[in-house]
């Protein structure tokens, strides 16, 4: 096995890894603020590949531009469903919204199959097949793009979380939602918010990944698992947590592709999560707590 070889697996994991923080960051901002567990948010992530298809093919619209608005239609389908369904629930009833999310997963996916059809919908552009060869690496074009657009847009979440008064009343109601009700804080609005952030950040994720991945109604199944193991491994709830364990997750996916077959390569994945949690069981960003 020469050098390049093992630097190109490096690369090829580290740009996964830029794309699954996006997904990542999402799905632990709306379990950090509202204790929710959302198995549809790879669902919304495969609406909006679904949708950048119909729009890149039909309008001739290059994808990359059509990050930001399918984001905001994702949000605003969030806030629909945040209104609609997860807040009409009692208070504590996390099991209820859990199944409820687990409900709108499977109606998003058999709408999308009726729709659309089994058959993957590819969006094919000049650079989906295009590499750049730096000191003999190859990288795809199509998916270094994809990374350093979804890195700009965590550096924009940070931004949002750390410097902005909505930002701050998530963090505030992700901490302690009853301290940040008595000083104030809209915790039902606080919790919309965030579902729209999380859902918005999916749809963008699933923008740029159908730039180099064809859009199918089951392939959310993969990228959830990918998803839950990024935010256990980072620390449920943390947004840099999950930002490090997409990085830990890319760079084994990529890896394993060297010493496993195909068939076994997600099997190191579950070898390295089960080793960092007997090490750190509140994950890496994680806080120990006392139950």
């Amino acid at each position: 096995m020469s050098l390049t070889t093992i630097l190109q697996a490096i690369v090829g994991g580290l740009l996964l890894g830029g794309i699954y923080a996006l997904l990542a960051a999402g799905l632990t901002l709306i379990f950090g603020v509202m204790r929710v567990i959302n198995f549809a948010q790879a669902e919304f992530m495969m609406v909006g590949m679904f949708a950048t298809y119909v729009l890149a093919t039909g309008l001739g619209i290059d994808p990359l531009l059509l990050a930001l608005p399918i984001g905001g239609i994702l949000a605003l389908l969030g806030m629909v469903l945040a209104q609609g369904l997860l807040e009409r629930v009692p208070r504590g009833d996390h099991n209820a919204q859990l199944i409820l999310t687990l409900g709108v997963s499977l109606v998003l996916q058999n709408l999308m199959l009726v729709v659309f059809g089994p058959t993957p919908r590819p969006v094919v552009r000049p650079y989906t097949n295009s590499y750049w060869t730096p000191f003999d690496l190859f990288i795809n074009e199509a998916r270094l793009f994809a990374c350093l657009a979804s890195l700009v847009i965590m550096v924009a979440l940070y931004l949002f979380l750390t410097r902005t008064w909505t930002g701050r009343a998530m963090r505030a109601t992700a901490d302690d939602p009853v301290a940040a009700g008595g000083v104030g804080i809209n915790v039902r609005r606080t919790h919309v918010l965030a579902f729209m952030v999380g859902t918005g950040l999916a749809g963008v994720a699933g923008t740029l990944i159908v730039t180099f991945t064809a859009a199918a109604p089951s392939i959310g199944n993969d990228f959830i698992i990918i998803m839950f193991l990024a935010i256990v491994l980072g620390g449920l709830g943390s947004v840099a947590g999950a930002t490090l364990g997409a990085f830990v997750v890319g760079l084994v996916q990529s890896i394993s592709g060297l010493l496993l077959p195909l068939q076994l390569q997600n099997v190191m994945l579950f070898v390295v999560f089960v080793l960092i949690l007997l090490v750190r069981p509140q994950g890496l960003f994680g806080l120990r707590q006392r139950v």
